[in-house]
């Protein structure tokens, strides 16, 4: 494979994660990043040779873009599920603080 195919195939893996995170399917998300991680390191240390200097060029912009939108994205729902998970975390010391242990009431009955 050669290194304008290495790119691309990063370029896809960006795709697949704006899909991904469309349908929420989080398992998808963690094997894309994986397989992403493993596409880059395999570009560590290799050369560009100038032929193909330009065409990469054009796959990393267009990466790069999707990348920053992708990360404002992920950065969005990151925060609501931060604010859910506090929502979730009141509601239910609300709850805790309306259900107590009834045991309290029913021994302070007994000894009358």
């Amino acid at each position: 494979m050669n290194l304008i195919e290495q790119y691309q195939k990063i370029y896809h893996t960006y795709l697949e994660q704006q899909q991904a995170l469309e349908q929420e399917d989080w398992e998808k998300l963690e094997e894309i990043l994986n397989k992403r991680d493993s596409l880059m390191k395999d570009l560590e240390g290799k050369t560009v040779p100038e032929e193909s200097q330009g065409e990469i060029k054009e796959i990393l912009q267009k990466t790069l873009e999707l990348h920053t939108q992708l990360q404002t994205e992920m950065e969005e729902r990151l925060k609501e599920s931060k604010q859910k998970r506090g929502e979730i975390n009141k509601g239910k010391k609300l709850y805790q603080a309306y259900n107590q242990n009834p045991n309290h009431s029913l021994f302070l009955d007994r000894k009358k």
